[in-house]
């Protein structure tokens, strides 16, 4: 399990979860790692200036604007400000992982015939996003393969 899960992820699996007392503890492990997260969909917001992120929140945080492209320490303005996981379940992120598919097979136009353009966006930053991710893939098995010892050489 991460460090700094997803509390709405905990509370869906206590949710799920037959046996009451690990319900129960899913359930209050999921309601403070959303007080951790200060996720928008427990906590309400208030006029006083939010403290800092835990550090493995920030870090998380962190990694996500690299995903997408976003560099803070450059000036960008930050797009996340909680769980990461929030913004996935959000219905615009929904509507977009319908219409990705789309997009790939070149028919978009079928689903959004006249796509706005945050819509044309976000699909360019997942697309980036994937790319990213793929090549990262790619760099981490090659690196793989070239620390094993080959088959031959075994001596």
């Amino acid at each position: 399990m991460s460090p700094a899960p997803c509390g709405c992820d905990l509370r869906e699996q206590a949710r799920q979860e037959s046996d009451p007392r690990a319900r129960a503890v899913l359930d209050a492990d999921g309601e403070r790692a959303q007080k951790l997260w200060r996720c928008p969909r427990t906590c309400k917001p208030t006029d006083d200036p939010p403290a800092a992120l835990a550090p493995l929140c920030a870090k998380a945080i962190d990694n996500a604007h690299r995903l997408v492209g976003v560099d803070v320490d450059a000036g960008d303005e930050p797009e996340f400000t909680t769980c990461p996981s929030y913004y996935a379940r959000l219905p615009e992120a929904f509507e977009l992982s319908g219409l990705l598919g789309w997009y790939k097979k070149g028919q978009l136009h079928l689903r959004a015939p006249n796509p706005s353009r945050a819509l044309v966006d976000a699909i360019d930053c997942v697309e980036s996003a994937l790319a990213q991710r793929e090549a990262d893939e790619l760099r981490r098995i090659r690196a793989r393969a070239e620390s094993e010892p080959q088959r031959g050489d075994r001596g």
